[in-house]
């Protein structure tokens, strides 16, 4: 039997690649279609509400539950979900994020009605250089159909990732063990920009029952999801901001990152390795 130094070096460097990669990253694969059939979300990178079941009851229809990121080049998609399956007033919810431009951008909708559903009409974007989105920096990118480019679809039939919570503390059929959940499809043009090559953007969802620049009521916590361009190919995985509030939403270059450093470094002795051992073969009997 016949095995190289080289075989032994292409497994070395491809060990040291995915080790570069954050825990729990997951490649952008086949795609999500936006028709309120949500079964294609399942596997994506998500986060679920770290406060519990029912835990925002002012109003209780400003609860949530979860959320999912997913991207691609053509764009970023969005699941958002609320704890009810009926809305007897509006609620409001968003995903903040902080785009390859350096701009917050806040991707609002609004659930309503019974059963609960997002019309296009309830998705709205704006955009801000300040994460409180106060009215004197914010300006409103779109709403509604003018929204050049945006898919928006929903439905009840989101298995709630608290089933079996009490009843009583949610509205709507089943709302015990099921959500309602809106999905979206923005392009890249929208929010900023797709990140380049090596760097990525950060999300986190919130809601906003009294208006997109309003009080955060419920919201899933300091963590986020980080969306990264590798290459051309997209991967998100549970990320910290630099800091633990809102305002340290940062599009930061892989570069700066201390344990890509240190892969650099690692790959480099093992790229002159290889030169000085390119003809080096040994072989097992």
């Amino acid at each position: 039997m016949k095995f190289s130094i080289k075989k032994l070096q292409i497994v070395f460097l491809i060990t040291c690649l995915l080790a570069l990669l954050p825990a729990g990253t997951i490649f952008a694969q086949g795609g999500i279609a936006i028709d309120g059939v949500f079964t294609d979300w399942a596997g994506m990178t998500g986060m679920v509400d770290p406060g519990g079941a029912d835990d925002e009851t002012d109003p209780a229809s400003a609860d949530i539950t979860e959320y999912r990121i997913y991207a691609d080049a053509s764009g970023v998609y969005l699941l958002m979900v609320w704890d009810d399956t009926q809305f007897q007033q509006d609620s409001g919810a968003g995903i903040t994020m902080r785009g390859a431009d350096g701009v917050y951008y806040r991707i609002y909708a609004i659930a309503t009605g019974n059963p609960g559903t997002v019309p296009q009409s309830g998705i709205q974007v704006y955009q801000s250089t300040d994460p409180a989105f106060p009215p004197q920096t914010t300006s409103q990118v779109c709403t509604g159909a003018a929204c050049s480019g945006v898919t928006v679809g929903s439905g009840a039939s989101w298995v709630d990732p608290f089933a079996g919570h009490p009843a009583g503390n949610c509205l709507g059929t089943n709302c015990s063990t099921l959500d309602t959940a809106g999905e979206f499809g923005l392009p890249w043009s929208l929010v900023g920009g797709a990140p380049a090559p090596g760097e990525t953007v950060f999300f986190q969802y919130g809601s906003y029952p009294n208006g997109p620049g309003a009080a955060l009521k419920d919201n899933t916590g300091s963590n986020g999801i980080t969306v990264r361009n590798n290459n051309g190919v997209f991967s998100s995985y549970i990320s910290t901001p630099t800091a633990v509030t809102l305002s340290s939403l940062q599009a930061t270059a892989a570069g700066s990152n201390p344990a890509v450093i240190a892969g650099s470094l690692v790959l480099g002795v093992f790229l002159a390795a290889l030169l000085y051992e390119r003809k080096l073969q040994v072989k097992f009997e």
